[in-house]
């Protein structure tokens, strides 16, 4: 039976997996939900049982918290400050919501020795260009050599057994040795600029998208001349 985790978690036990995250190549946290302790009474009042550990000013690590925020804020700076090194960038399409998975679990799979970025739809149109090179640039200095199209679908839940709290060295599990295939669906206004950039140079990796998410514009979003 497995403990009740609400509670139980100190900031020297998120610090290890903080780091992993940091290693992976995080470099910015965000803060996922502070729940409203109005009354003073109510302690150690309202949470959300299940969604991570308890963080709100009636927590007891409250009081001892401000050097562990610090210590993420520090790790950010120095990360933000350098510039990412890396050969494929995964557009993530215009799902909504849009997750990013690690980068194992990449797919098409991430080479072994290769390092990749993702990007948003937003990003891709407002920002993206074309090198003489062919590289895919962006306007602060990040370069990639191709683009590929993610190819898992809908965003899926991870294994639980990476969650098992009883668990104390689960592997990963491996990506197939070919993409999932599953082409992404795309607004127009997306699919016109991996046109462009392909047009220009770019090596776009993936599945032809083959309709857009989204009813505006439907069903001519859908039409023929999207498709192709």
């Amino acid at each position: 039976m497995k403990r009740n985790t609400n509670y139980d978690r100190a900031p020297f036990e998120l610090k290890d997996l903080g780091d992993r995250a940091f290693c992976a190549g995080l470099n910015r946290n965000v803060l996922h939900q502070y729940m409203c302790q109005a009354e003073e009474q109510s302690k150690p009042g309202y949470v959300w049982p299940g969604i991570g550990p308890e963080f709100d000013r009636h927590s007891t690590l409250w009081p001892m918290g401000s050097a562990w925020l610090t210590y993420l804020a520090c790790c950010q700076h120095v990360l933000q400050a350098g510039r990412f090194v890396g050969d494929i960038c995964y557009l993530q399409g215009d799902w909504v919501p849009v997750y990013v998975p690690a980068k194992w679990a990449m797919d098409p799979p991430l080479p072994p020795g290769y390092d990749c970025d993702t990007i948003n739809a937003d990003a891709l149109i407002a920002r993206a260009t074309a090198g003489e090179d062919g590289r895919l640039l962006l306007p602060d200095g990040q370069s990639y050599r191709y683009l590929a199209l993610w190819q898992g679908g809908r965003w899926q839940y991870p294994p639980r057994s990476l969650f098992d709290s009883e668990a104390t060295a689960v592997e990963p599990p491996t990506c197939p040795a070919a993409g999932g295939g599953k082409p992404l669906a795309l607004e127009p206004a997306t699919l016109r600029k991996l046109k462009e950039l392909v047009e220009t140079g770019v090596t776009v990796i993936g599945p032809r998208p083959m309709r857009s998410p989204g009813l505006t514009n439907y069903p001519n979003s859908n039409a023929r001349a999207f498709i192709h």
